[in-house]
């Protein structure tokens, strides 16, 4: 837990400098985020799979680069992605097989796709204080399951995939999440210039803060689910005290996506 917290009170200040700066900063720590937790995600398969891992991370860096400030581009990569993979077992049979090429393209959606959408959000209008809605529900959940866990955990949520988690942690999962970007809700309303015109802009960040509460548990317990199948205890050592990006990150790559479709139609 020591070096848990000592991680965390390094790390905020440096995402506090990423997220308001933004640019250039931002993209280039998003693509090694990407680019490591798909190395991670790889490396997890490699006792059942032999993943393209050029085609992966070249698929990351072009997607990142390229094809994420022109949407109208993605249907044509994602096109290009699939032969390229397909064409390649070609080339590579019997080396490489379907499930090589699978692995590897949905470690490309699973990371890179979903990470993006960080991106994505920070890009909008009022983005600069919308972003921290990913995180703050997240690690809200994250912060509230624990100390409710510890503290009147009884029932067990998934005992199959995570003995530690309980009921009563979930429940306090979603209070802390919803909570919190609540209250965050309350600071930002002042500055915010677009989102939030048709309903009460607290009362948004706390039904975010509720499904994205929600959303961060279940992307936790998917990794649990793959880190099982691989038979693997971490994703990597990176982050001392939380294990590798995907440890990290888990739950933003689900909370990430939600927020940003949730604010682009409906926020």
């Amino acid at each position: 837990m020591k070096t848990r917290i000592i991680s965390a009170l390094l790390g905020i200040p440096l995402a506090i400098f990423l997220i308001f700066y933004g640019s250039w900063p931002l993209v280039l720590t998003v693509l090694f985020c990407c680019l490591i937790g798909q190395k991670e995600f790889f490396y997890a398969f490699k006792s059942i799979a032999k993943p393209l891992s050029i085609i992966g991370y070249g698929a990351t860096i072009i997607y990142i680069f390229f094809v994420l400030p022109r949407e109208t581009y993605l249907l044509l990569f994602l096109t290009a992605l699939i032969l390229i993979l397909l064409v390649s077992l070609v080339f590579l049979y019997p080396k490489r097989s379907m499930i090589d090429l699978g692995i590897t393209f949905f470690g490309f959606f699973y990371v890179t796709f979903l990470f993006s959408h960080i991106l994505l959000l920070r890009n909008m209008s009022d983005g600069i204080f919308l972003v921290w809605l990913i995180f703050i529900s997240a690690w809200g959940s994250d912060t509230g399951a624990y100390f409710i866990g510890v503290g009147f955990g009884k029932h067990k949520l998934c005992p199959n995939l995570s003995p530690n988690k309980t009921i009563e942690g979930a429940i306090g999962g979603l209070l802390g999440g919803s909570l919190l970007c609540y209250l965050y809700g309350w600071i930002v309303q002042p500055y915010m210039t677009t989102v939030g015109e048709g309903i009460s802009f607290p009362l948004l960040c706390l039904i975010l803060g509720l499904c994205g509460a929600a959303l961060s548990q279940l992307g936790d317990l998917s990794a649990s689910a793959t880190k099982r199948f691989t038979k693997i205890k971490d994703y990597g050592d990176l982050i001392p005290g939380h294990g590798g990006i995907l440890d990290r990150f888990d739950s933003i790559l689900f909370t990430a996506p939600f927020v940003y479709y949730a604010i682009k139609y409906f926020g």
